[in-house]
């Protein structure tokens, strides 16, 4: 991490309020309120009188890993801060080509990989959406049986109270038949 931040162009290493915030990963008003005001974190002017935080300033106060990681990710978002960062490499150092290169992996590094997650995202919720679909398909299915069966049941027992017609007429029956004149069978 170290490494990273020595490449850092020395103007950058005076980043303004709002800058300094992004790298800290702070709210401007936030580290205004909380360490500036309190006299946590130093501000200095430089010879035109801009305010300007030292990058030492932040990394006491903050850490190394917090700083380097988040002015990593300040050069690897699309932001107006990335472009100007990385005219600063350019220029800044003898080997600007390189690192404006090397800064340009990153970005597409980055930015490959932001859409890698998002795709493996989209593809779990592909993934619960089809179960889910599965799982109503099978409960409409089972209640789709379950109805089936009781119709079957209802008519079974529907046939069972409907009497049936015997070849052995009762009593009344077979009177009526002699009455009429049918044969009894």
């Amino acid at each position: 991490m170290s490494d990273f931040l020595e490449t850092v162009p020395e103007e950058y290493q005076k980043p303004n309020i709002s800058l300094a915030a992004k790298i800290v990963g702070k709210n401007r008003s936030v580290l205004y309120r909380d360490y500036i005001k309190n006299g946590d974190l130093s501000v200095l002017s430089d010879d035109e009188g801009k305010k300007f935080v030292p990058l030492a300033e932040l990394q006491r106060v903050f850490g190394i890993e917090i700083c380097a990681k988040n002015i990593k990710q300040i050069c690897n978002t699309g932001n107006n801060d990335s472009e100007l960062l990385k005219k600063r490499f350019a220029t800044s150092s003898e080997t600007g080509e390189t690192h404006l290169e090397t800064l340009d992996l990153r970005i597409q590094n980055t930015r490959l990989a932001t859409e890698n997650e998002y795709l493996k995202k989209m593809l779990e919720d592909q993934k619960q959406q089809t179960q889910a679909a599965e799982l109503r398909e099978k409960r409409i299915f089972e209640e789709l049986n379950r109805s089936q069966m009781l119709l079957e049941d209802h008519r079974r027992k529907e046939q069972q109270l409907i009497p049936k017609t015997t070849s052995n007429p009762s009593l009344f029956g077979r009177l009526k038949a002699i009455f009429i004149g049918e044969s009894v069978g």
